[in-house]
């Protein structure tokens, strides 16, 4: 079995994809869990089925991006991009009272960004969800959508 001698897993995945070592065979079929708060969806965002209700923010976003600043939207760009819309929200739903900004994100529901669909409660405070959660590889060069429930 081939080994892998050095693989460099940048943090941010649609960013500078020629730090990946192309380990051969050995990570022809590498899985990885996209467990990262505001990645979920972005890696492979492109390869989601048309009926995912995210599919058309993350396009948009990779869009606007690229055409604003010539470079791909790294995870850091995508997960600003969801913190700046959901603290606006939670702000809308307070009525501008940033003291009780906690509970402006507590009302938020169904909110699509680009890591998830957020819900938050006062007992849930990640805003995400499992079905958020997609299965992905790296073959050819980039991350693959491996599975899509």
């Amino acid at each position: 079995m081939p080994c892998l001698e050095h693989v460099d897993i940048p943090r941010a995945p649609t960013k500078n994809r020629k730090r990946y070592v192309q380990a051969g065979v050995a990570a022809g079929g590498l899985i990885l869990i996209t467990i990262l708060l505001a990645s979920l969806k972005l890696p492979v965002g492109d390869q989601l089925p048309d009926r995912d209700p995210l599919k058309a923010g993350i396009l948009k976003l990779f869009k606007s991006y690229q055409a604003r600043f010539n470079r791909q939207a790294s995870l850091y760009a995508a997960e600003s991009y969801d913190a700046a819309l959901l603290a606006k929200e939670a702000l809308i739903k307070v009525g501008g009272d940033v003291s009780k900004l906690p509970q402006g994100f507590e009302q938020i529901k169904k909110f699509p960004g680009t890591s998830g669909e957020f819900t938050f409660s006062p007992e849930k405070h990640s805003g995400l969800s499992k079905k958020d959660i997609v299965l992905v590889n790296w073959r050819d060069g980039r991350f693959n959508l491996v599975d899509y429930v």
